[in-house]
């Protein structure tokens, strides 16, 4: 039987730090998905109080993009060891592997040898030609997965941001994988983005 979602979702600045501090727009797009959607019940629990709060009351986190420097540590770290589930979004899955809580291995992309020899006015484009504004990728599934239930073996994945990550050699960690030859099915990805992108 399938324990029902208390989903959390951080929010917030943190330490109030200037600059730092949880995506809301990020937040808000999880925060509708789940609530309104899909009627799953969800709190949104302010970075600087996750310390205080009671975290047993839920069974999942999510950090839903932006900069969880101020994200308490042996709180989260406690929690997730105690069996809760952790989901990053987009450059939030950054605390997880940070913190060691995931083992997962970036794939780098050295994108200032790319531009390199590009003028100084045609530096703005070079690095914006790296960039996935919104690109439509081919995703390989694993359908026996929980988290894939009621797919096909492969699904069309909406994406922006170009962190890409290898597989992980966890057994049954992996979801899905971006097709090996052609990822891309819509949108613009350059060549050395594609070849990031590749399984």
């Amino acid at each position: 039987i399938l324990e029902p979602p208390e989903v959390a979702i951080v929010t917030g600045t943190g330490g109030g730090s200037r600059y730092g501090g949880t995506s809301a727009y990020n937040a808000g797009e999880v925060w509708h998905l789940l609530s309104e959607r899909m009627d799953v019940p969800v709190s949104l629990v302010d970075m600087s109080s996750v310390q205080y709060a009671d975290l047993d009351r839920y069974n999942t986190m999510v950090l839903a993009g932006g900069s969880f420097d101020d994200l308490p540590e042996e709180a989260v770290t406690n929690w997730v060891q105690s069996g809760g589930t952790l989901i990053g979004v987009e450059d939030a899955v950054e605390w997880p592997i940070e913190h060691g809580l995931v083992d997962l291995e970036e794939r780098e992309l050295d994108v200032d040898s790319l531009v390199q020899d590009q003028s100084y006015a045609d530096l703005p484009d070079a690095y914006g030609a790296q960039g996935i504004g919104g690109s439509i990728f081919e995703t390989h599934l694993d359908p026996t997965h929980p988290v894939a239930y009621g797919y096909g073996e492969t699904v069309p994945v909406f994406r922006v941001g170009t962190g890409f990550y290898d597989p992980s050699d966890e057994p049954g960690a992996s979801v899905g994988t971006y097709d090996a030859e052609t990822p891309r099915l819509s949108g613009y990805l350059s060549d050395e983005q594609a070849e990031q992108a590749k399984g």
